[in-house]
């Protein structure tokens, strides 16, 4: 990865890679055997707010769901994040990047 840079790989197939810089959510969804990659901007009422509203945030994205400050992050969630992987039948297979000022305890993950 790219200085400056955070990326993830696509599953495969078909494969890829979502490039996106350092302080976005870098996301590839794999739908009906096609790649969708994103860059998503972390909102400014996220990112100054605390350790589990980021990782809430992160998960409703990943999952393709509305965002709920209230609902909080499971251990489920964080192992979701620690593997960078997530596959479900609404949401399809995503593999993604936290921004880099989500990772809190190391630099390949949570």
């Amino acid at each position: 990865m790219a200085s400056g840079k955070n990326s993830c790989e696509c599953p495969q197939p078909p494969g890829g890679r979502a490039v996106c810089s350092a302080d976005q959510l870098a996301i590839c969804r794999v739908v009906n055997g096609v790649a969708y990659t994103e860059c998503i901007d972390i909102p400014h009422r996220v990112a100054v707010a605390g350790t589990n509203i980021q990782f809430a945030w992160a998960m409703a994205v990943i999952r393709n769901e509305s965002f709920s400050p209230s609902k909080g992050v499971s251990s489920d969630d964080i192992d979701i994040l620690s593997a960078g992987y997530f596959s479900s039948s609404h949401s399809g297979d995503v593999t993604f990047s936290l921004p880099v000022s989500f990772r809190l305890f190391g630099a390949s993950g949570v």
